[in-house]
């Protein structure tokens, strides 16, 4: 064996390794998200080939993901010096173009070491994909979407975040039953497992306003305010300051509400959700995520009987319209990029929102949900606005998901 002098490029961080007469035993490049960015070749170290000599103080280290891998470069040149690798911590990854007397362009055939990780992805997909299912109704074409929408919609966002790596809110908007859950559920395991992110992800329904607050809305500006779900119902103060803490460079924990669809209130503070890690992807789903007023004078004719019989004087509509024009319009100028699910006709939002809701009779421990009757009285309140979006999606996102009439994502379109 022979020891070798690595050394950074600035010559601050100094290394010995003990190399065989004839080389590294082992070298090979890696294909994970980080040494594929910086290309370099391995050459393998036992727990006890290799030490640092000087400059330990300047080395910094970089972990992400299941924060196993150690990943050291210097902080004044920013040389990456070596690592300690995810499959076996206790051995040393050497960048051997730090080591004196190796040549790297002279090496031939370099191997590539495959990290698992889109099979990794593939199975906890399945398996999410699994707890998903209502039992009449499975999933088909897992893989396929797998590979032709959740992927490309993973790395889609991701390019966005690796652009300068500050934290992005991605708002993802479509009607009643859609799928907008599932999706927030797959792209947070994808970004999580592929790319190492830390991805927080909550609704537009959890900051409904109180029952009490939407009853006091209702005596004083318009009675169908009781009823959650349009503009004016939501607490925009407590999402707006949410936004604005998960976003601040001196982290603290972030508690996020619940609303309890059940109670049709909102949660105790004990079963908020808690973010303890700064994001780097914020996803923010809900049914009117990014959608603009209208002119007033589509404010005029009645869609549907609510509008028909309890707002005949367009109080409630007006209002609605003028949140739209100025509050919403400032929360939703806060997203960065905006997917939007388009679904073939407004009929499919009532028959998704019922399989919905027979899910939920089916997974929860309370069996209080609606009838059919009652879904379609209760998609009223969002009519106007699904409606208005449907027609004027490409004018609000920046990628729209197609679905067919049998609930599968068609084509997937950057706007």
């Amino acid at each position: 064996m022979s020891k070798k002098k690595l050394t950074c490029h600035c010559g601050g961080v100094e290394g010995q390794v003990e190399v065989p007469e004839t080389g590294f035993e082992k070298i090979m490049r890696c294909n994970c998200s980080i040494c594929k960015r910086k290309g370099y070749i391995i050459g393998i170290a036992g727990p006890n080939d290799f030490e640092i000599k000087k400059g330990e103080n300047l080395l910094k280290l970089y972990q992400f993901h299941s924060k196993t891998a150690k990943h050291y470069f210097c902080t004044v040149c920013g040389i990456h010096t070596h690592n300690r690798p995810r499959r076996d911590p206790k051995i040393y990854g050497i960048n051997i173009a730090c080591v004196e007397g190796i040549k790297p362009f002279d090496l031939k055939n370099i191997p590539v070491t495959m990290v698992k990780t889109i099979p990794m992805t593939k199975s906890d997909y399945l398996k999410y994909l699994k707890k998903q299912e209502v039992t009449s109704k499975p999933i088909v074409d897992k893989l396929g979407k797998l590979n032709k929408f959740y992927l490309p919609l993973s790395d889609w966002i991701y390019s966005i975040y690796n652009k300068d790596r500050k934290t992005k809110l991605i708002g993802l908007s479509g009607g009643q039953g859609a799928g907008k859950s599932t999706i927030t559920g797959i792209l947070k395991l994808i970004l999580k497992k592929k790319y190492g992110l830390n991805i927080c992800v909550f609704s537009l329904d959890d900051f409904y306003k109180t029952k009490f607050n939407r009853l006091k809305m209702s005596k004083k500006t318009h009675p169908l305010f009781i009823t959650r779900g349009v503009p004016g119902t939501h607490d925009l103060t407590l999402l707006n300051q949410t936004i604005k803490k998960l976003k601040q460079k001196k982290f603290r924990t972030v508690l996020i509400p619940k609303f309890d669809k059940y109670r049709d209130d909102r949660s105790k503070k004990n079963k908020w959700q808690k973010i303890k890690v700064k994001p780097d992807i914020i996803i923010f789903e809900g049914w009117c995520i990014g959608t603009t007023h209208q002119n007033n004078i589509e404010l005029k004719k009645p869609i549907n009987l609510i509008e028909k019989k309890y707002d005949k004087n367009l109080k409630w509509r007006k209002m609605v319209n003028n949140l739209l024009k100025n509050s919403y319009k400032n929360l939703f100028n806060k997203i960065d990029k905006l997917v939007y699910l388009k679904v073939p006709h407004f009929n499919y939002i009532i028959e998704w929102r019922w399989l919905q809701e027979q899910k939920m009779k089916l997974t929860s421990k309370s069996k209080k949900t609606m009838s059919k009757t009652q879904v379609k009285q209760f998609i009223m309140y969002y009519e106007r606005l699904t409606k208005h979006m449907m027609k004027n999606y490409s004018k609000i996102s920046d990628l729209t998901i197609f679905l067919d009439k049998k609930h599968r994502s068609k084509k997937m379109l950057i706007n």
